[in-house]
C-alpha cells in the first residue's frame, strides 16, 4: 500500500473517531443541561410558592398583632377608668403609664374622665343636725321607718322610735 493513501485514511478515520466521541460527550451534556434546567424551574416554582405562603403568614400575623395592640390598649384604658374611678384620678394615671409607656402624657390625660371623683364623705357621729336629717329622711311623721327590716317581728318597736329603751 502505498503511504500517501494511508495518512489520509488513518486521519480520517481518527477524526471520525475523535467526531464521535465528541458528539456522544455534548449530547449527554445537553442532556444534562435540560435536566438541570426543568430542576431549576421546578426549584424557582417552589420558591415562588414560599415567598408567597410566607408573605401571606407574615400579613396575617402582623394583622393579628394589629388587633392584639388594639385589644390591649383597650383593656389598659378600661383598667384606667377603673381606676380612677374607684381610687381616683391619680392611681388612673399611674396605672395608664404603666399599662401602656410609649403614651404621650397629653394623651394618658385624654383617656381619663376630666372631672375629679370624690370618695364618699365620713360625718362623726354625734352631730346634732346630721342625725336630725337623717331621721327625717328615715321616718315619716308617724315616726314609723320607711323601709321594713326583715329580722324583726311585725309587732317590735322601730328602730329610732325610742321605744323599747
Amino acid at each position: 500500500m502505498d503511504l500517501d493513501l494511508l495518512y489520509p485514511l488513518a486521519a480520517a478515520a481518527l477524526g471520525l473517531a475523535a467526531g464521535l466521541l465528541l458528539g456522544l460527550r455534548f449530547s449527554a451534556s445537553a442532556r444534562d443541561r435540560r435536566r438541570l434546567a426543568d430542576r431549576l424551574a421546578r426549584a424557582e416554582g417552589e420558591l415562588a410558592a414560599l415567598r408567597q405562603e410566607a408573605a401571606r403568614h407574615l400579613q396575617r400575623t402582623a394583622e393579628l398583632l394589629g388587633e392584639l395592640n388594639r385589644q390591649q390598649r383597650a383593656l389598659a384604658e378600661e383598667l384606667a377608668r377603673g381606676a380612677a374611678s374607684l381610687a381616683g384620678a391619680e392611681v388612673g394615671r399611674a396605672v395608664i403609664a404603666q399599662a401602656l409607656p410609649g403614651l404621650a402624657p397629653a394623651e394618658r390625660d385624654q383617656l381619663l374622665p376630666e372631672e375629679a371623683v370624690e370618695p364618699p364623705r365620713d360625718y362623726a357621729p354625734g352631730d346634732p343636725l346630721l342625725l336630725e336629717e337623717v331621721e327625717e329622711d328615715l321616718f315619716d311623721q308617724r315616726r314609723e321607718p320607711r323601709f321594713a327590716d326583715p329580722t324583726l317581728p311585725p309587732d317590735a318597736p322601730a328602730p329610732g322610735s325610742g321605744e323599747g329603751r
